[in-house]
């Protein structure tokens, strides 16, 4: 039984034990105003510097207030999405609502553990040990991360690519089966806060349009969590908005004043003649030298406007003897995930507005492009710009004496003549404005202060036109809604979120030491530190010339596609082998790079057991004895595996001595000597289990892995393969298909009164998790779970005996047909049953019913694709609910009925709903196959 649910704190008071301090006037007013209301503003025009990421504090604290009504009259939404208009290398918000996980997850009085209480209540599960909240992070194209279920309360920080395409139905990153989840989990229940929202006209348009579209006739969540409530932060925006900011009181606030006029004088010099690179980098590294020469160790930020000129500058300031080349810091968006987090961290400890108090001993510099203007908590002694247009101006403004402490601040703002198309570099003529109103502003000494108080009367309205976007249509989201079967020469998703010109369309670039041949999954998945965000036409002319074994393109269920073209899209995934090079010392894109790339996925997944892949993660050649200790575990059977274990086990610790006498490129010595260290254990780990130290799953090469390889992770779900038939060998969770499907369908109860959906809705949903294994009582399945298995034996879901790298071999013995859907079975046993009258649905309950069991895998979406089927047999006889129900088990038989059923479904609930419905019976399934799991464990 549930403790009664504890009294929400103040918002002051809430504020306080996060920040320990109390929140500026505004913050106050704007949590209480939305608390009161029950509603938020569709404009907050704070300025930069004067804490906005508190509107992260204000949504948790909101949704934890409302934690005493009954959840159909909740408002406040179960989702943040915090939106950003580049894949951020210093994502301040991320770090604080990890923060704020880590406090509530700890919490065990107060005002944090009241807070925590209740959000575990909105979660339906108050007494449990779960975090409160859950908090992800999706910046690059292989972020697969989502949400536990649609009740958690969650904070999801996300560039606008990311989020963009989800809404859509197409998911960068994300699997066909997926598609659905994540579009579900990012439109319904949800707070959408979009930063610095000037630089995303297209994604508030694009709201709007689906808005006019999601015209539902039987909604599933209560009126106003059905949509996004869209909030956006920025000091310009339509005058027509209700807009929420400063008053009096804080502009009378000492701390808030003393940031809005702070010291930022700004000298003002432009370059003669053409402007090379080498001269605009020479000029750079010049003005850098001039601002640090005479003064104390500080910390200098460099603001350019394209990757090529960051890395120029850096590679000069390095060469510089009054500058430690580790101190200087390049950071644009074209780094990998894995370097940026070094990157991150190091320079929110070295440079962080809150972390900078004892005086340095050494200057600082990073470089950087756009990517540090939006989101950076960073506070530089000095700046240096080149030429850019007010909206940038403003921002890169913003990181300088940023907590107005430093009244030596000062920058050089560095003007550059046109290009040869009268046009600057992505701000077009802007520039020109620009350095036009600056100097009007100067004295004579070409030095004019830009606190941010009246940088705006200086500087004037921008002139950036956005481009053009096409406008959403019904016909166009329908293509898209079919997720399974996607239509081929189906719209691109990019212009509707980003403009029809837009000029940063990417694709994401992976290296990998061991490339799967065409046509085979990509094992292990990828992960968001593997990426580098690229512009689609640089990778195109880099990978032109390269031998057709050295790249391959992934298709969106992680399959290396047979004969791939240079015809790439945004959001492709294009592989690379890591000896190839294209990445710099630094992590960051680069055509002329040619030194080998470290393959960041063995770090994570364990050693690969085959020479050439070893050689390209070293970089260089193997010695013979670890040749020779490699070659010896490829003799092995699967019977003399067991007999010589001993031996494979000490050949493996073996293999980890030599491997550690050096350090692969990219990696440190004390990174390597760790990452050997938990491959030992996980040899001796699953020695102790009775376990092969060699694991080689399908399509890959063998590995020996680190700990706990073997369990199910949460976001690498192959669901539309069937993998969540195997739990892991220690799993406690119902195998039994009756006994699964019960266990699912509590998860379902839980969730739908959680979210407060309604009744009639809710049976179905928890009626479908029930129901939906029940295809896989065919005998073939069966066989397939449990070669052993006699027909007496009690009707399973779940195999906890058989291995992943047997899971194909069995199919086949078992005569279960390659891509046969199980779940369409389940759907005609439903169907049989539902004919016989033995139940109170109506007609649009049946057909939501049946759809809820055929998608429970991704598929049906609108169709599930008939296959040749030569051993179904003539009849399945199910008991279902005491009704003996037989159907022809013929996959080959297609539903024709299905892309209607599904039409017709979406048109009544809405498709995000009607996804979220989906999503619901899905991850109750994946709940109560992992419920054995330490996370599920109450």
């Amino acid at each position: 039984m549930a403790d009664p649910l504890p009294e929400c704190p103040s918002f002051a008071d809430w504020y306080q034990v996060v920040h320990g301090r109390e929140p500026f006037p505004w913050q106050d007013r704007l949590a209480n105003q939305v608390h009161d209301s029950r509603s938020w503003p569709e404009l907050v025009g704070v300025p930069t510097g004067l804490g906005k990421t508190a509107c992260l504090d204000i949504a948790i604290w909101a949704l934890a207030s409302q934690a005493s009504l009954p959840p159909a009259e909740r408002t406040a939404p179960t989702r943040l999405w915090w939106v950003v208009n580049r894949r951020l290398l210093v994502d301040n918000t991320y770090e604080h609502a990890r923060h704020i996980k880590g406090l509530l997850t700890r919490a065990d009085n107060g005002p944090l553990a009241a807070i925590a209480y209740r959000l575990r209540h909105i979660a339906g599960n108050p007494n449990s040990k779960n975090p409160p909240l859950e908090v992800m992070r999706l910046r690059g194209g292989a972020d697969r991360q989502r949400p536990s279920t649609p009740a958690q309360p969650a904070v999801l920080c996300s560039t606008i690519p990311m989020y963009g395409s989800r809404i859509l139905f197409r998911g960068y990153g994300t699997s066909r089966s997926m598609r659905p989840i994540d579009a579900a989990f990012s439109y319904t229940d949800s707070l959408v806060i979009i930063d610095e929202a000037h630089l995303a006209v297209h994604l508030q348009d694009l709201l709007a349009g689906l808005a006019e579209l999601n015209t539902a006739k039987a909604p599933t969540l209560p009126e106003g969590r059905r949509s996004p409530k869209v909030v956006a932060l920025t000091a310009t925006g339509d005058p027509g908005m209700s807009r929420f900011d400063l008053d009096r009181e804080d502009h009378s606030h000492n701390v808030i004043r003393n940031r809005l006029y702070a010291a930022k004088p700004i000298h003002l010099q432009s370059l003669e003649g053409t402007a090379s690179p080498a001269k605009r980098a020479n000029e750079i590294v010049a003005s850098v030298e001039k601002l640090t020469l005479d003064s104390e160790p500080s910390v200098t930020l460099v603001f350019v406007n394209s990757p090529i000129t960051a890395r120029a500058v850096a590679s000069r300031l390095r060469t510089k003897r009054l500058f430690d080349s580790n101190n200087v810091v390049v950071a644009t968006g074209q780094i990998r995930g894995f370097e940026a987090t070094r990157v991150t961290e190091l320079i929110l400890h070295e440079v962080g507005a809150e972390q900078r108090k004892a005086p340095r001993d050494q200057h600082f510099i990073i470089v950087a492009t756009q990517t540090l203007e939006v989101g950076a908590d960073i506070d530089a002694d000095y700046l240096i710009t080149e030429a850019c247009g007010v909206r940038a101006l403003t921002q890169r403004l913003g990181r300088l004496n940023r907590l107005g402490n430093r009244p030596h601040a000062k920058g050089i703002y560095i003007h550059i003549p046109l290009g040869k198309d009268g046009r600057w570099p992505i701000y077009n003529k802007e520039p020109a404005m620009v350095w036009e109103r600056l100097q009007s502003q100067a004295d004579d000494e070409q030095v004019v202060s830009l606190p941010p108080a009246k940088i705006a009367s200086i500087l004037g309205s921008p002139n950036d036109t956005p481009t053009r976007a096409p406008v959403i249509a019904e016909g166009i989201l329908w293509e898209w809604i079919k997720t399974s079967r996607p239509p081929p020469g189906e719209a691109p998703v990019n212009p509707y979120f980003a403009g029809i010109n837009d000029p940063e369309q990417h694709v994401n670039i992976v290296w990998r030491s061991h490339l799967p041949e065409p046509g085979n999954r990509l094992w292990p998945r990828i992960k968001g530190d593997e990426i580098v965000e690229v512009f689609v036409s640089d990778v195109r002319k880099a990978i032109e010339g390269l031998d057709s074994d050295c790249w391959a393109l992934l298709d969106s269920d992680n399959i290396t596609i047979d004969s791939p073209s240079l015809d790439l899209h945004p959001g492709n995934t294009i592989l690379i082998r890591s000896d190839v090079g294209l990445l710099d010392i630094d992590g960051h894109w680069d055509p002329k790079a040619s030194k080998p790339v470290l393959d960041v996925s063995i770090l994570r997944s364990g050693i690969p057991l085959e020479g050439d892949a070893l050689k390209r993660f070293y970089g260089h050649e193997i010695s013979e004895e670890i040749k020779m200790i490699i070659g010896s575990f490829h003799t092995y059977d699967e019977n003399s595996i067991k007999e010589d274990s001993g031996e494979i086990e000490n050949n493996c610790h073996r293999l980890c001595d030599l491997l550690i006498d050096t350090v692969p490129l990219g990696t440190t010595d004390e990174e390597w000597t760790i990452f050997l260290a938990g491959i030992k254990e996980g040899i001796d780990d699953r020695v102790r289990k009775g376990l092969s130290v060699l694991v080689e799953p399908n399509h890959e090469i063998t590995r020996l892995p680190l700990p706990c390889q073997n369990n199910l992770n949460e976001f690498d779900i192959f669901d539309e393969h069937d993998e969540l038939s195997l739990l892991p060998s220690d799993s406690n969770s119902p195998s039994s298909l009756s006994g699964h499907g019960q266990h699912t369908a509590q998860w379902a109860n839980r969730v739908v009164h959680s979210l407060g959906i309604r009744n009639s809705l809710s049976r179905i949903i928890v009626e479908a998790a029930r129901l939906h294994d029940i295809g896989k009582s065919d005998t073939r399945f069966q066989a397939s779970l449990d070669p052993g298995r006699v027909p007496s034996d009690e009707l399973k879901a779940k195999s906890n005996k058989v291995p992943r790298s047997r899971w194909e071999s069995n199919r086949v013995a078992a005569g279960w047909p390659k891509g046969g859907r199980h779940e369409e079975l389940s759907r005609r046993l439903i169907y049989e049953w539902l004919s016989r009258g033995s139940h109170n649905l109506n007609q649009q309950e049946m057909e939501l019913l049946q759809h809820l069991v055929v998608s429970h895998h991704g598929h049906g979406r609108p169709f599930v694709s008939p296959i040749n089927d030569p051993t179904c047999g003539d009849s399945l006889l199910y008991d279902l609910d005491g009704v003996p129900v037989t159907i022809k088990p013929d996959l080959s038989i297609a539903d024709w009925k299905q892309p209607t059923r599904f039409a017709k479904l979406n048109e009544l609930h809405g498709p995000w709903e009607l996804a979220l419905m989906e999503t619901i019976v899905r991850q109750s399934d994946w709940r109560a196959s992992r419920a054995a799991s330490k996370l599920e464990k109450n």
